[in-house]
């Protein structure tokens, strides 16, 4: 068996953090957390996660600013993106926009975490087993 992937978790809020993290490594993923938006690439770059849970609304950046800024940055493009939102009509990747890449999967709050668990072993697949 290899090693445990590693899943970064960001999130404003504090307490769903710390949450994902306790449930992922529950299910034997290495985590790694962090609450500011604007510290999420430098965060990644150095974590070196396989994948990233990323919260749509935060205060300084929303997610979709951070998901652009990893899709710029060379070791980051293709680190796969899981949103997590609130919005429950979120239309983020249409014509309307500039072109960016679909996410790996985006997950309602409140979060269901059988659905959550699936999209995380499908945008992981390929990439190794925890």
């Amino acid at each position: 068996m290899g090693q445990p992937r590693k899943v970064m978790v960001v999130d404003d809020e504090p307490d769903v953090v710390v949450f994902l993290r306790t449930w992922l490594e529950d299910l034997g993923y290495e985590t790694c957390g962090e609450y500011d938006a604007d510290m999420v690439v430098d965060s990644a770059l150095r974590e070196a996660p396989a994948l990233l849970l990323l919260d749509v609304n935060m205060p300084s950046q929303s997610g979709i600013q951070v998901y652009r800024k990893l899709r710029e940055e060379g070791p980051l493009q293709g680190l796969p993106v899981i949103f997590i939102t609130g919005a429950t009509d979120l239309q983020l990747f249409g014509s309307a926009c500039s072109p960016l890449p679909e996410p790996a999967a985006r997950i309602e709050k409140p979060i269901d975490l059988a659905g959550l668990e699936k999209a995380i072993a499908v945008a992981l697949e390929g990439k190794g087993q925890t």
